[in-house]
């Protein structure tokens, strides 16, 4: 998978339509995989400010924190998802 066309073709999307929620989610998966968490976090706030119920976003966005070394927001991000689902063992675990 070329990771850059990837990132173009996500731009390309969000200049089309600027709130799409899977295409910033999307993105910050490519930067989380090129390791640029920073980026990939970005990427999930934005997602996250679209679509305020997605366990996917907080999962994501936890994890990349996680990688930061940001513990307290990483939990605080995996608690959230588990508050939007209930049975959502990948935020219990992770957490």
């Amino acid at each position: 998978m070329n990771h850059s066309k990837c990132i173009q073709d996500f731009n390309r999307a969000l200049s089309i339509d600027p709130n799409l929620f899977e295409a910033f989610l999307a993105r910050a998966c490519i930067y989380g995989i090129q390791e640029r968490y920073a980026k990939a976090v970005l990427n999930c706030n934005k997602a996250v400010s679209i679509n305020l119920k997605s366990v996917r976003g907080f999962l994501y966005r936890g994890a990349l924190k996680f990688y930061l070394k940001i513990y307290k927001q990483a939990a605080e991000d995996l608690t959230q998802a588990i508050e939007l689902d209930q049975a959502c063992t990948l935020g219990f675990y992770n957490r």
